[in-house]
């Protein structure tokens, strides 16, 4: 059954729900016992999506329920699906992840982090070429780049001579609280702490504009979720993302690969 999101909020005491979920990107939600399956009718950019998006929350035997009856509902499977880690098993027969699916972390803070080593070196950033020019060099999968949508700040540090070492900014979501990305260190200068004093201060300035700061972090990246333990943040959800395909192709039996 549909309700809107604004309800969602109030009865559904989940600050995934209650920080991340844009009430404006949102074309329906269902409920069914403890679980909740949103339909996004944006990208995380504010770009109108062309096929069904969808989130899912909750335990596995009441999702895979929501889950049926999307599958019922919709002509093909969704363009891409987000769901708890631990509701692999309810994801319907027919669908499948394509081989472009991650599992991460999402993670939040309300705590301001404690002063960092190297903080005094990190600076703020303008320069959009040169960021995305870090960007694609050490970390080119990165969901957050200059221009995207809500983008207010980038911070980073440099070597004597200049050359961008570190990078990082900070995004004000559609539900107004901020949200870090694209935390970037070179590979040779990884391990001197500058990713930690970069998200440090970001973290303070999300803070300082709206009381809570999240982040998404690749469930392998050990290093850096030990980092962001260590600033205080805390894991509020494991999920798996990427497209669907349908693997279903004629009444014979016949399954796509």
């Amino acid at each position: 059954m549909g309700t809107g999101v604004e309800a969602l909020r109030q009865e559904y005491d989940d600050p995934f729900v209650r920080w991340q979920v844009d009430p404006a990107a949102v074309a329906a939600v269902h409920r069914h016992g403890g679980a909740v399956l949103v339909e996004h009718s944006h990208d995380r950019f504010g770009v109108p999506v062309t096929g069904p998006v969808l989130l899912g929350l909750g335990p596995a035997g009441d999702l895979g329920r929501l889950l049926a009856d999307a599958e019922d509902r919709l002509d093909e499977a969704p363009l891409r699906l987000t769901i708890e880690r631990h509701a692999l098993d309810a994801l319907p027969t027919r669908w499948a992840y394509d081989d472009g699916a991650k599992t991460w972390d999402w993670m939040w803070t309300t705590t301001r982090p404690v002063p960092q080593p190297g903080e005094d070196t990190v600076e703020a950033l303008h320069d959009t070429a040169e960021i995305n020019a870090l960007l694609d060099l050490a970390n080119p999968d990165t969901h957050g780049r200059p221009d995207d949508a809500g983008m207010v700040q980038w911070l980073g540090v440099r070597d004597r001579g200049g050359a961008l070492l570190a990078a990082g900014g900070r995004v004000r979501l559609g539900t107004g609280y901020a949200h870090l990305r694209g935390i970037t260190t070179v590979p040779a200068a990884r391990g001197r702490g500058f990713g930690s004093a970069i998200s440090a201060r970001l973290t303070r300035a999300g803070l300082a504009a709206a009381g809570v700061c999240t982040l998404g972090v690749y469930s392998d990246n050990t290093g850096a979720i030990r980092m962001y333990r260590r600033l205080g943040y805390r894991r509020g959800h494991t999920f798996v993302s990427g497209p669907l395909v349908d693997t279903y192709v004629d009444p014979g039996g016949i399954l796509a690969p």
